[in-house]
């Protein structure tokens, strides 16, 4: 027993020293390893440090450092994420106008890097949004255009992404589109595309922007022959010979009236031979532009100056002016009595407006057949575009004043169902809508007062929402502003992808059944549930009382 004994007692003073040795050891590297790296390391090093220098050498950081391309494609992807929500208008120029800067920063930095090719259309589209809208960085809004022009041809020589080139394609066209072009000159542009590009749905957008440029021309002929009819009877029914100061000033008045005009076609129409004229042309409207918008809507403005400078407009000024001076001599001879009254000069003015009139009449029925063909060929050549579905829409709207009118869908607030069967039997005000639509927010007040003064008496209210998919924070942002503004009407959440635009593919939702491409606006339910009015915007304090009566 005591050897057994005295030979455990060994063995157990063995294993303490043994575990005691490697306790020691393995405190004593530790030690060892803690003072060697805290030796070694600065006190505040650098985020951006690529090595830690110590006695034994370099170490490689795990941390690689990002190079100005790849920073200023971090910036680009957030500016983008920023732009799929919905922002005020300040914002929404900010923000556009920051993508295209840094894109274009981008594609002179790297250009050769793949990245360039997929934002370039974020570029393109952001100033086809900023198209047109004054310059706020002191440079001719001109020249910025022309340098973008220049970017997209440069693209579409060196590039063989089909896809790249279609979209270059499209964002030229689009932004010619919001600059001074008149409407023959935007047909000529649309053909361009939709010959190329024949089966990409975008042809439609295209086409539906010529057509749009189309019907301004319409109401601007309109005016126009407005104008000569309003001539005429003012020199007919003054008929009397002006003494010699009125003649000389007449004539003085019509020399600068043609001098202003030549002025006006020279500086709104390109002359390759002559770049000296585009940049004058460019400081003279930067100039007095700003001045003139303030009464004139700028497209409007620059549509008018691109009407006065085209070939059409000055052949029927010709036209006019020829027929008027072939008149004049008719009548001298003739002895019918009104005739007699007549100056000369008046008998010259009255040839003038009533041939002008009548030749501005044949040119806007040309137009309006124009735009009738290119409607007919979106419907019939792409079906399934977002633009034809519309059209579409728009006709059904038309056709169905006075029949059923269906709509059901789960309120996205309280989440109950709503449906027009169950609310037969009261008068329905539906709204198109959007928290990112200026005139829709402004407009709430005056519907709530409505709801608040006809709710009780049997009219109900219904939001047809438009804001943005849930992941872009549409639903978040339409939740928040019915709070927010104690909304007390069901809302119809949409969830609309701007982005699926794009393409000019149809949406295939429930506004675009009905042909609402733009909102605010308002449809009116009678009491039998038939659709009463689409066009109920501003009529609502008129027209509900009226069904209520009923």
């Amino acid at each position: 027993m005591p050897d057994n004994i005295t030979t455990e007692s060994g063995l157990n003073m063995f294993r303490r020293i043994r575990c005691s040795a490697n306790t020691t050891a393995f405190v004593f590297l530790s030690f060892v390893v803690a003072a060697s790296v805290a030796q070694g390391r600065p006190d505040d090093p650098s985020p951006t440090t690529e090595r830690i220098f110590n006695k034994s050498g370099p170490i490689e950081s795990s941390v690689t450092p990002k190079t100005p391309t790849d920073v200023l494609i971090d910036q680009i992807q957030n500016e983008l994420r920023t732009s799929h929500r919905s922002l005020p208008t300040e914002d929404f120029i900010r923000t556009h106008t920051k993508i295209a800067t840094l894109i274009g920063d981008l594609r002179k930095m790297s250009p050769d890097d793949p990245h360039v090719a997929k934002f370039l259309p974020e570029r393109w589209r952001s100033l086809k949004y900023l198209a047109g809208l004054p310059s706020t960085n002191g440079r001719s809004t001109f020249d910025s255009m022309r340098e973008v022009n220049a970017e997209i041809d440069e693209v579409l020589k060196k590039t063989t992404d089909s896809r790249l080139k279609s979209d270059a394609l499209f964002y030229q066209t689009m932004i010619k589109f919001n600059g001074p072009i008149n409407g023959p000159a935007a047909v000529a542009l649309a053909e361009k595309f939709v010959s190329e590009w024949p089966k990409d749905n975008r042809s439609a957008e295209v086409l539906h922007s010529a057509v749009t440029k189309l019907h301004f021309e319409w109401y601007l002929r309109l005016a126009v022959i407005a104008l000569f009819l309003v001539i005429s009877a003012v020199v007919a029914m003054t008929a009397r010979r002006p003494s010699s100061n009125t003649w000389k000033w007449l004539r003085l008045g019509i020399l600068f009236g043609l001098l202003g005009i030549v002025l006006v076609v020279l500086l709104h129409t390109s002359y390759p031979h002559f770049p000296g004229l585009r940049k004058f042309e460019a400081a003279v409207l930067e100039a007095v532009l700003p001045v003139v918008t303030l009464a004139l809507n700028r497209n409007l403005e620059s549509s008018i100056l691109s009407f006065i400078g085209t070939y059409r407009f000055w052949l029927v000024i010709v036209a006019a002016s020829t027929t008027a001076l072939l008149l004049v001599p008719v009548w001298q001879r003739s002895e019918a009595a009104p005739f007699q009254r007549f100056s000369k000069f008046r008998q010259l003015i009255l040839g003038f407006s009533l041939a002008g009139a009548f030749c501005f009449t044949v040119d806007t029925y040309l137009i309006s057949r124009q735009s009738t063909e290119l409607t007919r060929r979106i419907a019939q050549e792409y079906p399934d575009s977002f633009r034809s579905r519309i059209a579409q829409g728009k006709n059904r709207k038309r056709d169905l004043i006075g029949e059923p009118f269906e709509l059901e869908f789960t309120d996205v607030i309280s989440g109950r169902a709503v449906s027009m069967k169950n609310l037969r039997g009261k008068v329905v005000v539906v709204e198109f809508w959007a928290t990112w639509c200026g005139p829709c927010v402004h407009e709430i007040p005056e519907l709530k007062r409505l709801y608040a003064k006809y709710h009780d008496q049997g009219v109900e209210f219904i939001g047809v929402s438009h804001d943005l998919p849930e992941n872009d924070g549409g639903l978040e942002s339409l939740k928040s502003f019915v709070d927010k503004e104690q909304i007390p009407w069901p809302q119809y959440y949409l969830g609309r992808d701007k982005r699926a635009l794009r393409t000019g593919s149809a949406l295939n939702d429930f506004s675009e059944s009905w042909g609402v491409d733009g909102i605010p606006a308002i449809f009116l339910i009678d009491p039998s549930g038939n659709l009463y009015s689409t066009e109920a915007r501003g009529q609502l304090d008129t027209l509900i009382p009226r069904l209520l009566k009923k």
